[in-house]
Parts: structure tokens; C-alpha cells; sequence
């Protein structure tokens, strides 16, 4: 056992309670689906309060092969594609029924129930270790492994229901910035949607691409599979912009492939500079980004295309703004092609008719866009900071390192 604070005990999960085995009521019943009594499964387990799900079973199913737990009650899945990457637990805050992916244990009652939830999701890493392969790719975690699980908690109940305290309340200010962050999206869909009514559209120029590249502006299609091979991607070196890393009109360098300088200066008719727009002409034809000056420097990447604007007609990003809109994605799906997959190409994109109100009232937009995005930017670097202060604090509460 590992040694644990004073006034702390080691418990083996087995012995933390009464343990429950779930089912399924006969799905081809009516009368025992459709009732009041929340069903869940490995499917519908995924917030950490146990409230509702979108399966209810009425009375008579909850004693047609399912088990109803009290509230209180922890619920874990045994078995389940999910059990590949987490494990997912949570509290019972009402009565519920559950299937036989999942397993239940009822604390006791020196035991707080939602202190244990805690626990457990703390040793996920432990717990994810001991899973197997039930077959077909599902998950397994055997229950007389998680059984021995060890779980240290504070022998009195009170300094349990303390800690519990602490990390709820982390919990809702997580919550609370999330519903924030929802907000702020909507806002900003609810702000692109009015932008694009048809009665605004209708006094605006509606020039094509190929228009706008009057000039020395120009399409360049990434470079093809015979000039960049795979074996040429390296860990270090240029970013090479894909389809996949463009979201929400920006490149993510998140998971971006690279190549070496000396094939970067290969391919340097390729380069990016800022204020290119870079969209994927494959497959999601909705994807398009302006280049920022952080990107200088990368590359387009095989199955992309570089548009370089020569106008005073139209901003870089009130193109890429008007392209994932419906009026330009109906035309681009109208001229894509290809059987399998859909393709564009640059004469598809020369054809592509934009609308283009007074510049003025592009920058105003932009601006108000970039306004938002920074918003948002904000309150999701908030959840992020939240979440690691509640992992931290987490580790040390429930190891007894830090004492309440």
C-alpha cells in the first residue's frame, strides 16, 4: 500500500460498497420504455452528474432486467468503444436505471459518494490501464481489477464532503465558462447570419474571383503527390499547410506536417505570404483561412489552393468570411467534381461569384469579427486555465498532499 496522510485510510474499491450490475429492458416493450426513470448506458454517461439521459424506462421496465440506483450512487463503464481513450464516471443525482455496460457501487455510508466519483476519475490513467479487448475494437475493463483498485480518502466523512466542496465549485466555474463561451459563439454566428441577408446582398457587387485577380493576383494549386512524398515530412522544419489544419477561417499549427528548408526552397512557389487565402480543394470544400503574418514563410500543402488577391475591391478576409458562407458554398457545390470525393480547381474558384459591399463596410465587419474572435480566444483560454488549476488541485487534495 502507499503510505497515506494522517487521518487517512487506503480502501480497495471492492470494499467502498455495494456493487450493482445493470441491464436492458426488452426494447420491442413499449410499456417499459418512455417512462420517467433516466436509462443510462456507456453511450449517454458523459457528464460527471448523473441527471437525466435521452432513454427513460417507465416503472414496470425498471423491473424488466434493468436496476434502479439511489442518488448518490457511482456509475462507471465497463465496456465500450469510449473505454479506448477514457473512462467515464459520474454521481447519480437521482434515482436511475442503468444497462450492462455499465457498472454501479452505492457508498458506504462512511463513504461520500461524489468524493469517490472524484477519486476515480483521478485515476484514470491507472484505470485505463487495465482495460482489454472485448472484440470488434469495444473496451473491457474487468471488474475483479478495478475491484483491487486502492483508493486513499480521509477517514472522516466531513473532510471528505470538504474536498468535495472545493472541486464543485471549480466544477461551475468551469460550467459557467463554458455556457459563457456558447454565448460568445452564438453572438458571432447570429452576427455572420445577419450580415449575409438577401436584402443586403441585393445592392452589393457581385464580381467572381477571377475579377478580383485582375491584375498580378494569382492561383497556385498545392504542390502534387509526385513533388512532396510523404517520407519528405520531418518532425522540425517549414510548416505545410493541409486541408485539416484550417478551422474557422485560421490555420491551426496544432498537429501541422513540416518539411526540411532544402525542400522548402523546392517548393518555394509555394510559400505563403500574408494575406494569401488558403483553401482545402477536397473533400470539405468549406475550408479557407487567411494567412497571417505568424504564418510567413509556411506552405501550401498537397490538396489546397493559394489564391493571391490584387484588388481594392475586396479584403483577404472578407473572402474568406463570404467563401463558408451558404451563397458561395452553394455555387461551389454546384461546380465541384469528382465521383468519389469532391474536388475544385482553380477555374472553379476564378467562376466563383462573391459579394462584395463597399469597403467600408468590409472593414467594419472584419473588425468586429476579429472583435469577437478575441472574445472568444479569451474565455476559451480561461477554461483551459480553470481546468488545469482544478487537475492540480485535484492530485493534491485527493492524495491528502494538500489538506482541507
Amino acid at each position: 500500500m502507499r503510505d497515506v496522510p494522517e487521518g487517512w485510510r487506503q480502501v480497495q474499491l471492492k470494499d467502498c460498497g455495494t456493487w450493482w450490475s445493470g441491464g436492458t429492458p426488452d426494447t420491442e416493450e413499449p410499456r417499459f420504455w418512455g417512462g420517467d426513470i433516466p436509462w443510462i448506458s456507456a453511450a449517454s454517461l458523459k457528464d460527471f452528474r448523473i441527471t437525466d439521459s435521452d432513454r427513460r424506462v417507465t416503472r414496470a421496465g425498471s423491473m424488466a432486467g434493468t436496476k434502479v440506483v439511489e442518488p448518490g450512487t457511482v456509475l462507471f463503464i465497463v465496456r465500450g468503444m469510449s473505454l479506448k481513450k477514457e473512462f467515464r464516471v459520474g454521481v447519480a443525482r437521482g434515482r436511475v436505471a442503468f444497462g450492462q455496460d455499465c457498472k454501479a457501487l452505492l457508498p458506504h455510508t462512511s463513504i461520500d459518494g461524489t468524493f469517490l466519483g472524484h477519486a476515480l476519475k483521478a485515476r484514470e490513467r491507472n484505470i485505463l490501464a487495465m482495460v482489454d479487448e472485448a472484440g470488434h475494437g469495444t473496451g473491457r475493463l474487468p471488474t475483479d481489477l478495478m475491484g483491487r483498485l486502492e483508493i486513499a480518502m480521509p477517514a472522516d466523512l466531513a473532510e471528505q464532503r470538504r474536498i468535495v466542496e472545493i472541486l464543485d465549485a471549480l466544477d461551475e466555474q468551469i460550467a459557467s465558462a463554458n455556457r459563457e463561451l456558447a454565448k460568445r459563439r452564438e453572438v458571432g454566428a447570429g452576427f455572420v447570419a445577419n450580415i449575409f441577408k438577401a436584402d443586403f446582398r441585393s445592392s452589393w457587387q457581385n464580381p467572381t474571383v477571377g475579377a478580383l485577380l485582375e491584375g498580378s493576383g494569382t492561383i497556385q494549386i498545392g504542390p502534387f503527390g509526385s513533388q512532396l512524398h510523404s517520407y519528405e515530412y520531418t518532425s522540425e522544419g517549414i510548416p505545410v499547410v493541409m486541408p485539416q489544419d484550417i478551422i474557422d477561417r485560421s490555420i491551426s499549427p496544432d498537429k501541422i506536417a513540416r518539411v526540411s528548408t532544402r525542400k522548402a526552397r523546392e517548393l518555394a512557389r509555394h510559400l505563403l505570404v500574408p494575406g494569401d487565402l488558403i483553401i482545402g480543394r477536397r473533400g470539405d470544400l468549406s475550408r479557407c483561412a487567411v494567412v497571417r503574418t505568424e504564418n510567413e514563410g509556411w506552405l501550401c500543402g498537397t490538396g489546397c489552393l493559394r489564391i493571391r488577391l490584387d484588388s481594392k475591391r475586396v479584403l483577404p478576409e472578407w473572402l474568406a468570411l463570404a467563401y463558408t458562407q451558404d451563397y458561395c458554398q452553394r455555387q461551389i457545390s454546384a461546380m465541384a467534381v469528382g465521383s468519389t470525393m469532391p474536388n475544385i480547381n482553380s477555374g472553379i474558384i476564378k467562376a466563383l461569384r462573391v459579394p462584395a459591399p463597399p469597403m467600408e463596410m468590409q472593414r467594419k465587419a472584419i473588425s468586429a469579427l476579429d472583435a469577437q474572435r478575441d472574445g472568444l480566444s479569451a474565455a476559451e483560454l480561461k477554461i483551459s486555465q480553470l481546468i488545469r488549476i482544478k487537475q492540480g488541485l485535484s492530485e493534491d487534495l485527493l492524495s491528502g498532499r494538500v489538506r482541507v
